[in-house]
């Protein structure tokens, strides 16, 4: 059964009492509002437990590890953790090879449980980090898959069809699979069924949406050819071959099959009565696809949403508290509000919000022109990011369809992207106003570990670049002890910003409505409650900027400071007439 995520989580929700420069961060205009639809609010972070913090010195890092430094996300003011895969796995986290079982450089059982038991305490809640649409080629399912459909004793080998396997002499044609999608359903709307069509199988793949849906790229059949040396199947002679979609000898599983489907709800629930409190869901948009040439086609879409629906209700029967997040790499609402809708999940991450703030940050300015090939937003006719108007806009269609139980979860990078100072082209000026949009959005805000240092790199020639805890760790010049001893701006910021996302309730777990303000150097917006609102303001440039409010008709005036940060000098209030200190946040009531 679905629960209601933002009525008992909010009311568990840590509640600070501080004061940030020069008001108090704890409340906001008072109103009366009833259309403001609450989200819970968090600051989440995202933490590989290998790279984190070695609590034994054998180079890697380790759950007791991770345990000792929670003081330092609390200080951070943290109240949730994503940890990337834990499971046992080849080099690459993302290639399970037991679902049950730990990364033994991590540590126990034992040790997990005492990590997770003392996050609780602090009030921090993590999710693991679940890879299902794949796993390893040396997992034993797959290894017993490749003995074939049939065993040496006569009997069927059931794991067999755990995956998506087709014969090497099957029919494989020089089309995509939405080229052979179209063809059939031609033959079956000319016949009347598909008696007599012959099954047709893609040589190639091609792009998963968009412009270029027949687009071509690499196969996505593999065989044992491809397998790793350390295979036991390895250059053996196969009858079959199999889909592997992210093409690193990670076999893609078959959901058709109902024991599979079964058998990740099982799995979740192990996970969760261990301790965990959800999930990110890795490649969520995968799980199903044509040969991935086309997996927006209506039949494949609907098949996702049918096993997210699955998943979702077999975990929350069992906990119903489980929070479940989306990893839906499209910046396409179209494609995405489906995954709340119809797969009843909690969240996704906003990977088009996340490209707005940045574009933002960057171009010091909500300015925007569409530049085909580019890795651009949707809108080609806009010349503003309309960050806030889209956004409005995107919750408002989340809400009405999960009874107001959706969560954004927005983000400015992750692993899987260039870093956000990397990003920025290593502009401070630039990761401030980017860390101002973050904390006064809604939702559950992400960052990636290193993020609050300013890191450019995430891998150097050693491998993955470390926390670096000390001085003597310092990578680019920075290390949490320096930042603790207050030489580095950008943590002090972000150390601020977040703390005061945490404690504000109308900032935590309010709505979001336009405030427009004609400056596109300036990011304009209300938050509210049911009876509370802020607005906020942020200066993306590195100008003083000047502006007379204009009284909203909805909530007012707004005729006191909530916040400034501790180093603007230049913010003001007097009246109606507002400055903004350059690359600022400036919230008032």
């Amino acid at each position: 059964m679905k629960r209601n995520v933002k009525k008992k989580s909010m009311a568990a929700m840590l509640t600070l009492s501080m004061v940030m420069g020069n008001g108090s961060a704890a409340c906001a205009g008072a109103g009366t509002y009833p259309e403001a639809e609450l989200q819970e609010g968090g600051i989440w972070y995202e933490l590989n437990v290998g790279t984190f913090f070695d609590s034994d010195g054998d180079g890697i890092g380790d759950f007791k590890g991770a345990e000792k430094k929670l003081g330092y996300l609390e200080d951070l003011g943290v109240t949730g953790i994503w940890v990337q895969p834990i499971n046992k796995s080849n080099a690459s986290p993302y290639s399970t090879i037991d679902y049950y079982g730990l990364n033994a450089s991590y540590g126990t059982m034992q040790e997990l449980k005492s990590f997770l038991a003392s996050a609780k305490e602090k009030g921090i809640r993590v999710v693991m980090d679940l890879v299902i649409n794949h796993c390893a080629y040396n997992n034993p399912w797959f290894e017993s898959a490749l003995e074939g459909p049939v065993l040496e004793d006569g009997s069927k080998n059931k794991y067999f069809d755990w995956f998506n396997f087709v014969s090497k002499d099957a029919n494989f044609v020089d089309k995509t699979a939405l080229e052979i999608q179209e063809e059939r359903n031609a033959y079956e709307k000319e016949h009347g069924n598909l008696d007599g069509w012959t099954e047709q199988y893609p040589m190639t793949g091609g792009t998963y949406s968009g412009d270029n849906a027949n687009g071509r790229f690499e196969s996505v059949w593999w065989t044992t050819d491809q397998l790793a040396e350390d295979s036991p199947y390895f250059g053996k002679e196969f009858d079959y071959t199999w889909i592997d979609i992210f093409q690193d000898n990670v076999p893609d599983l078959n959901f058709d099959n109902p024991e599979v489907r079964q058998e990740f709800i099982d799995c979740a629930n192990f996970w969760l009565d261990l301790g965990f409190d959800g999930f990110r869901l890795d490649a969520a948009r995968h799980i199903f696809g044509d040969y991935f040439s086309n997996i927006y086609s209506d039949e494949i879409f609907a098949k996702n949403m049918a096993f997210w629906q699955e998943f979702s209700e077999g975990v929350h029967a069992e906990h119903p508290d489980a929070y479940l997040i989306a990893e839906v790499w499209d910046k396409d609402a179209s494609h995405m509000i489906p995954f709340i809708t119809g797969g009843h999940l909690d969240s996704l991450y906003n990977f088009n919000l996340g490209s707005k703030m940045l574009m933002a940050a960057k171009n010091e300015s909500t300015a925007y022109q569409y530049v085909e090939g580019e890795d651009a937003l949707t809108d080609k006719t806009s010349n503003d990011l309309n960050l806030v108007e889209d956004l409005k806009a995107y919750y408002e269609t989340c809400n009405a369809a999960s009874d107001g139980n959706f969560i954004d979860c927005p983000f400015l990078s992750n692993h899987d992207q260039q870093r956000v100072m990397k990003q920025l082209e290593g502009n401070k000026d630039h990761a401030r106003t980017a860390a101002s949009l973050l904390a006064a959005m809604p939702g559950n805000v992400f960052m990636y570990f290193q993020e609050e240092l300013g890191a450019t790199e995430s891998w150097n020639s050693d491998g993955p670049i470390k926390m670096p805890w000390t001085a003597d760790m310092a990578v680019e010049g920075l290390s949490v002890e320096d930042a603790e001893a207050g030489v580095n701006p950008l943590y002090t910021y972000y150390k601020e910003v977040m703390n005061l996302k945490k404690s504000c309730d109308v900032l935590r777990d309010g709505d979001i409505d336009v405030y427009e303000t004609e400056d596109q150097g300036i990011v304009s917006f209300i938050r509210m409650t049911q009876n509370e609102s802020a607005l906020v303001l942020v200066n993306l440039t590195g100008e003083v900027k000047e502006l007379d409010l204009v009284p909203s008709e909805t909530y007012g005036e707004f005729t006191q400071i909530l916040f400034q940060s501790t180093d603007d000098t230049q913010s003001s209030l007097d009246g109606n007439h507002v400055t903004i200190n350059p690359y600022s946040l400036l919230v008032l009531e």
